[in-house]
């Protein structure tokens, strides 16, 4: 997997650890500071991860600097959700089973 964090390498690292895992059967939308979301729809089998902006069941936000901090381990999502730096709104659920897969995007950007 790569390790650069930029729209594309993000959404392929995604799509990637998404492919071994079950889908959780929701769509969650990332806005994290790039030009456009990274959108997971894990309600087709295997999941598919894109930058088509489209209605999900959760949206997850935050500034690209929080983002960069979380995926390189230097934060977690809770401390930055307490700090007020990531806000989600929607489906809580959703948003909780989709942290299973960024633990594992943040593994790749790790080195792990």
């Amino acid at each position: 997997m790569t390790t650069e964090i930029n729209l594309n390498n993000v959404t392929t690292t995604i799509a990637e650890v998404a492919a071994n895992l079950a889908p959780i059967g929701k769509k969650v939308k990332m806005d994290v500071g790039f030009a456009a979301p990274i959108i997971y729809d894990g309600t087709v089998t295997p999941a598919k991860v894109d930058n088509v902006d489209r209605e999900t069941d959760t949206t997850i936000r935050m500034d690209h600097a929080t983002f960069l901090a979380l995926s390189q381990g230097q934060t977690t999502g809770p401390a930055a959700m307490m700090a007020g730096k990531l806000k989600i709104t929607g489906d809580m659920g959703a948003a909780m089973a989709f942290q299973g897969i960024m633990d594992r995007v943040q593994k790749a950007y790790k080195g792990g």
